[in-house]
């Protein structure tokens, strides 16, 4: 009986190693084409290489960050005269989907071939807004240590990366803002179209780790969005929602936090929010 169960145990691991070769050859055979595909492509002439290859409009170079290929591809398709500012149905550049992707490797190689660092969609976003969102720590730090990056940028619903390093929906966006908040130039001040700053954004989520690095920072805390609703109003509303992105805050961070708040003199608006925050945090 034993010894049935081990043939059958060793069959099914049979197969299931089968399987797995399987897909695993599928895969890198999809990778082989796509790879010489677009090795093709970078033999074309330069105006036939920056032609759309769908109705999406997007380009060879395109196609090759949205899919991470291999940068010897991204390199030839460059030096083949494929245009780095060339944009898609909704505005975007390779820059824009290589940072979308997470693809370090093409973001890494598009900027160091002269690609424009803040090109806008036509929501008026800069890859480093998509970066920021989506909270990827590396490709944002490799962005702002890139001359001539704007932090500042204003998209049309009035979000700048910095409040989308607040609002997104990474767990990495705590430290997306530590690094924002690192950049002489940021401004805390600029509102959205609900006029609201990256402060009153960290408020009404409840973040309040955010919160506090925004406050060191100098953020207003006396800032009114459109409804008529300061941070104490906000504070007030999330009731026993706040919550810390960095796990379990210290009581250094908790003193510090009454400190800071001291100092730009909105001790009632703090006194509220850390009362509501330190139920949830102790």
């Amino acid at each position: 009986m034993e010894e049935g169960d081990r043939e059958r145990k060793k069959e099914r691991k049979r197969k299931e190693n089968e399987k797995e070769s399987e897909r695993q050859r599928e895969k890198r055979e999809r990778e082989r084409e796509n790879g010489i595909s677009l090795f093709h492509m970078s033999s074309l002439s330069s105006l036939q290489i920056n032609k759309p290859l769908d109705g999406l409009g997007r380009t060879p170079l395109i196609v090759a960050c949205d899919v991470g290929a291999d940068r010897r591809i991204i390199e030839i398709l460059i030096k083949a005269g494929a245009k780095l500012e060339a944009k898609d149905r909704w505005g975007w550049t390779a820059l824009h989907w290589a940072v979308k992707r997470n693809h370090l490797h093409a973001v890494e190689i598009l900027l160091s071939r002269g690609s424009e660092v803040n090109p806008r969609d036509k929501a008026g976003r800069t890859p480093l807004h998509l970066a920021c969102y989506w909270g990827y720590l590396h490709t944002v730090e490799i962005l702002l240590g890139h001359n001539g990056i704007d932090v500042n940028v204003v998209a049309n619903n009035g979000y700048t990366p910095l409040h989308e390093g607040v609002r997104g929906p990474s767990s990495c966006k705590y430290e997306v803002v530590c690094a924002m908040l690192k950049q002489d130039s940021v401004n805390l001040e600029i509102v959205n179209k609900e006029y609201r700053t990256p402060l009153l954004e960290a408020v009404s989520d409840g973040h309040l780790g955010i919160m506090q690095r925004l406050i060191a920072r100098g953020a207003n805390v006396n800032v009114v969005e459109h409804g008529g609703n300061n941070c104490l109003h906000l504070a007030l509303k999330r009731e026993n929602n706040f919550h810390s992105e960095v796990e379990h805050m210290t009581m250094l961070d908790q003193v510090s936090f009454h400190i800071v708040c001291d100092y730009v003199c909105v001790c009632v608006c703090v006194c509220v929010c850390v009362c509501i925050c330190a139920s949830v945090c102790v």
